[in-house]
């Protein structure tokens, strides 16, 4: 049976599509690479902590969506399917699939295997921003990990960790109140 969206739902939804559009526009170029370092992923592990998976999902495509068509949500006010085709793209084409893999964590109300599947989330990512960024540059394997992986490592380690126990505390919260 389908199931509708409430106007929870929708507000939610909307949202979180606004969040990402905002945090998106937090970046940091980095000289040697093509992969500016944004609050994008950040944002998307807070929806999916915070948000049902259905709402994180929807709010991640909503906002691909509305860069697809133009509107400037992503890093430095970009929008446009040449965004989404160019050699950053895949890093956006992996956010949904975040969402999805995070949002599963809630069923397991795991705190270990929340920080695993979050992890588990950015390794996908990663999988689908480098793979584009080699074919779209025209970089070899060792050169696109280079320039899309490589630089990241730390910071990711780092702010993933700081993110998902804000994401989990936040949740916990809001848990009996809004969701």
């Amino acid at each position: 049976m389908k199931q509708k969206l409430s106007i929870r739902d929708l507000t939610f939804i909307g949202m979180g599509a606004a969040i990402l559009a905002v945090l998106s526009q937090f970046s940091i170029p980095i000289p040697f690479s093509t992969v500016p370092i944004t609050l994008q992923v950040p944002a998307v592990i807070l929806l999916a902590l915070i948000y049902t998976p259905k709402q994180s999902f929807l709010s991640v495509i909503i906002f691909i969506l509305l860069g697809a068509v133009g509107l400037p949500v992503f890093s430095n006010f970009h929008g446009g399917l040449n965004v989404i085709l160019g050699p950053t793209g895949g890093y956006i084409i992996g956010f949904p699939l975040m969402a999805l893999i995070i949002g599963y964590s809630k069923k397991l109300d795991n705190p270990i295997l929340t920080f695993i599947l979050v992890y588990i989330a950015i390794a996908v990512d990663y999988f689908t921003g480098v793979l584009q960024l080699s074919i779209v540059a025209h970089l070899s394997l060792p050169a696109a990990l280079a320039a899309g992986l490589y630089p990241f490592i730390i910071k990711d380690i780092i702010v993933v960790f700081l993110t998902v126990l804000l994401g989990v505390k936040i949740r916990q919260r809001l848990s009996t109140a809004l969701l």
